[in-house]
């Protein structure tokens, strides 16, 4: 797995007055691309600073490493968020009920997240992830 988080710039910048074709530029390019490095940019419309998203990315790989096998579902229900966050910015819907007609169990999903919140290796991932939930 590769460290780091993709640059990600607008090859052609908008302007500030301009902000949707921004956004629309954004999801052109998470649609195109499916590394997670790229990918995990989304959050940071929901108002994620850019460098907590880097700690969340390296926390969410730490996971990966160590935790995917015993919790398993966890890493595709995050993922599911991504492209639930990318489609509501393409409709310019809100950024609420980020799991909307994704079948899970909220209860036992919380569950699991307060208990990986105690790792503090996995810890932004687990909180942050239990906040977007609750969005």
């Amino acid at each position: 797995m590769n460290n780091g988080l993709v640059a990600y710039h607008q090859e052609h910048p908008v302007a500030k007055s301009n902000p949707h074709d921004a956004i629309k530029n954004f999801v052109r390019v998470f649609n195109k691309y499916s590394e997670v490095q790229l990918r995990m940019f989304v959050i940071h419309f929901l108002g994620i600073t850019v460098p907590n998203v880097h700690l969340i990315y390296d926390s969410y790989l730490k996971f990966l490493e160590g935790y995917s096998n015993k919790f398993k579902g966890i890493s595709n229900l995050f993922n599911k968020v991504f492209r639930q966050i990318a489609a509501k910015l393409w409709h310019e819907k809100n950024l609420t009920n980020l799991l909307e007609n994704i079948p899970y169990n909220r209860t036992q999903v919380l569950e699991i997240l307060e208990e990986l919140e105690k790792y503090p290796d996995i810890n932004a991932f687990a909180s942050n992830f239990k906040n977007m939930i609750k969005l």
